[in-house]
């Protein structure tokens, strides 16, 4: 930037102030946080990128289901058998509450986005669920202001799946797979494990 006549002494600046500078400095909208739900399973290891991690483990897993084994949480028989157990909404509940009242605080914080990560043991069924639940209530504060928190949010319900899940990816198409490096999206196989 020397040629351009700035020179940055960023010696005795904070992390957070010097953010908050450069955001500044080149006109960045510092009241929007982009947040992102993710899935993973924890038998594939725990996402490095999340800033939140909710283990909903102990919840009644559809995979012990013959019928349901081989379906997500995206689909209708797995959501049926979820919504039934009041255990499954109170962890809804509290990790909605835990993000809606947080959410204020990560964003004064100058950060640009945050992944809320929620691992079940596969990542198929329970974890997959609940982000589709996030997501959708998120999404009705996407670039607006949320009324509970008053954070501006550019973009809300960002689903992905964790990079190395190795399952077929169900958020995005067409696979995740080992052969194209978990790069969702861009798999030449087609198969999912």
């Amino acid at each position: 930037m020397r040629p351009l006549g700035f020179v940055f002494d960023t010696s005795d600046l904070s992390s957070a102030a010097l953010r908050s500078w450069i955001k500044d400095f080149v006109s960045v909208d510092a009241g929007k946080l982009t947040l992102q739900f993710e899935s993973f399973g924890y038998k594939h290891g725990v996402p490095l990128d999340a800033d939140l991690v909710f283990d909903v483990r102990c919840l009644a897993n559809p995979y012990y289901e013959p019928t349901l084994q081989p379906l997500t949480g995206r689909d209708l028989p797995v959501v049926a058998f979820l919504e039934k157990e009041p255990a499954v909404e109170r962890m809804y509940r509290d990790i909605e509450r835990f993000v809606a009242d947080w959410l204020p605080e990560y964003a004064r914080d100058n950060r640009n986005y945050l992944t809320v990560a929620i691992g079940c043991t596969g990542g198929r069924h329970r974890s997959v669920y609940l982000v589709e639940r996030l997501a959708k209530a998120f999404r009705s504060h996407e670039s607006g202001s949320d009324p509970a928190s008053g954070t501006r949010l550019k973009r809300a319900g960002a689903i992905r799946c964790h990079r190395s899940c190795g399952f077929r990816c169900f958020h995005c198409t067409p696979f995740c797979s080992p052969a194209d490096g978990f790069r969702c999206g861009s798999s030449s196989s087609g198969t999912s494990r």
